[in-house]
């Protein structure tokens, strides 16, 4: 007859598995329960709770939308306005680096049923050639046209995320440029 093992020493031995269907746990009384990976993440995920400005948690998908987004800042087009509904006013803030220099972009627009897009840019320390802005329909576009060699990073403050939608040359006609006004 084997010895008598402990329960360490037995859950010691168990492979570990990444793919799992359940877990093993115990219910409030004590006695022992399956619970599926999906039910214990919802259940992880209240005890954590959300974030706020008083505690730390779990980021949601709103409040993720707003915080600044570090990006690459070459080969790409990104979404940062996204189905503007009307009369909607944000200000978009883009803040990139352009060889040693540095740029700060600010963009300001107003969707209107009856003229579309009204949009204000305004482009600080540097004016490069290679950091564009369009618009299409209700969504708003920025484009970096930087190649990889030298790779460049940007910041980007939108309320309405970011998103990564391909590279430069998806711009195509159907997209309207938006340049600085003075």
């Amino acid at each position: 007859m084997g010895a008598i093992k402990t329960m360490k020493e037995v859950e010691g031995a168990l492979p570990q598995k990444k793919e799992i269907n359940y877990v093993r746990a115990l219910d409030k009384d004590g006695n022992p329960i399956l619970i599926s990976k999906e039910d214990l993440a919802q259940v992880v995920g209240e005890l954590i709770g959300e974030t706020t400005i008083e505690k730390a948690g779990l980021l949601s998908p709103n409040l993720f939308k707003v915080y600044p987004h570090f990006v690459n800042a070459y080969e790409a087009v990104y979404k940062i306005a996204d189905n503007m509904t009307d009369w909607y006013r944000a200000p978009i803030m883009v803040l990139y680096n352009d060889s040693a220099s540095t740029s700060l972009d600010f963009l300001t627009f107003l969707y209107s049923p009856t003229d579309g897009i009204l949009q204000s840019l305004k482009r600080f320390f540097i004016k490069p050639e290679r950091v564009k802005y369009y618009k299409k329909g209700r969504d708003i576009f920025v484009s970096f046209t930087y190649d990889g060699t030298q790779p460049n990073h940007a910041y980007i403050l939108s309320p309405h995320g970011v998103q990564l939608v391909g590279t430069p040359d998806i711009i195509d006609d159907s997209f309207t440029e938006i340049t600085e006004t003075l």
